[in-house]
């Protein structure tokens, strides 16, 4: 048997490789290849106590929290140098022009005077979905010399409570009608509760520049359904349309807190959640001819639909895998039983997920086991 011999790919690339005479006399001369002037320094960007940690899995959780070098990044000792440090306060610098001026030591996490070389910083990039932090980097690159993280949004002596309202006020935020006309025309057609899952998609993607302000203009839309029952109060009403919306917002990575600061408090229950969910399903509309084609199933299909039913009608778990070629009338069964047990007032979540040649179909809440049915 032939023995296995080591390739090596470098050397075989080397090898292998055509140089042409310019490049050679290049080499030979031991000229630079590439050269990047000036050096660009990446300045991270982060929320009060939320930077990035790293440290060894054989550390304490306590020892970790207790250390103060944790707390040390780049933004927190450039607020902390301009607080502090003369030479940095004569300067009165941006973010991204402090590391002209001072060398950043990785080791003791410090910003020290620059002694040699030319640099340039670039903060990393940031979505406005990133939220607060998104608006942190709008003020970093227009705010000189902070000294805090509160201090960046304080505009002309006025602390704003978020980033967002102070890179307003400082005019950094583009007064758009985008959302506004969106969500105006939606109104329309669009029913109440099709209208919150609009204004939460809205909220996160669209990046509106005054969320409130789009929140009292469309707040009347959003209750409506609620209003017209007569059987809740204005404030029930209320906290029911934002339950609804946090619960919207939370499916999409985001919280109610960061676009609708009135309401601090108000948070999804399960309750709220387990009952949209129910209501959804059972606004479900059935067709007449999915009720009909229970009429025309065939033999075969007739004996699967009755043994899946006695289950269902009976609350026995089981399992049914329904198994046949295509255009045998697998999908033809699946809509006979989701239209007879929702017509009869049930719910039917109908789940078909591809396993080998087989299908697998769950019917509510039901986990049946019987891999012989078909």
């Amino acid at each position: 048997m032939e023995k296995f011999r080591t390739i090596d790919e470098i050397k075989n690339f080397q090898s292998a490789r055509w140089i042409s005479p310019p490049e050679s006399v290049w080499r030979i001369f031991k000229f630079e290849l590439n050269h990047v002037h000036p050096s660009v320094i990446c300045l991270p960007v982060h929320l009060e106590n939320e930077q990035f940690v790293t440290f060894s899995a054989n550390q304490l959780l306590c020892n970790i929290a207790n250390n103060p070098t944790f707390k040390k990044t780049m933004l927190t000792q450039f607020f902390y140098m301009n607080k502090c440090n003369a030479y940095a306060k004569e300067l009165n610098c941006l973010y991204i022009e402090f590391p002209e001026y001072f060398t950043w030591h990785s080791d003791s996490k410090e910003w020290e005077p620059r002694k040699r070389n030319e640099v340039i910083g670039r903060i990393f990039s940031c979505r406005p979905s990133d939220g607060e932090k998104f608006f942190l980097k709008s003020l970093l690159l227009h705010v000189r010399k902070p000294t805090s993280f509160r201090d960046s949004r304080t505009i002309n002596g006025r602390t704003f409570t978020t980033f967002r309202e102070a890179a307003q006020m400082l005019g950094l935020l583009e007064n758009d009608n985008t959302a506004d006309m969106c969500m105006e025309e939606a109104t329309a057609y669009l029913m109440p509760s099709a209208l919150r899952q609009l204004f939460a998609t809205v909220l996160v993607y669209c990046n509106p520049t005054n969320p409130m302000h789009l929140w009292a203009k469309f707040e009347s839309f959003l209750s409506q359904d609620f209003e017209q029952k007569h059987i809740f109060s204005p404030s029930t009403v209320k906290h029911k349309v934002l339950n609804i919306l946090s619960y919207y917002l939370q499916s999409m990575g985001k919280r109610l807190e960061d676009f609708y600061s009135a309401e601090p408090n108000v948070t999804l229950g399960f309750s709220d959640s387990l009952d949209k969910e129910l209501q959804t399903e059972q606004d479900i509309i059935t067709p007449d001819e999915d009720i009909l084609s229970v009429e025309k199933l065939n033999e075969e299909q007739k004996n699967a639909y009755n043994r899946i039913l006695y289950h269902v009608n009976n609350n026995l778990p089981n399992v049914f895998f329904v198994d046949g070629p295509g255009g045998t009338g697998k999908t033809f069964l699946y809509k006979a039983l989701l239209a007879t047990i929702r017509s009869s007032g049930h719910i039917a979540l109908p789940q078909p997920l591809q396993v080998l040649p087989h299908l697998y179909f769950q019917v509510g809440a039901l986990h049946i086991r019987d891999l012989k049915s078909h």
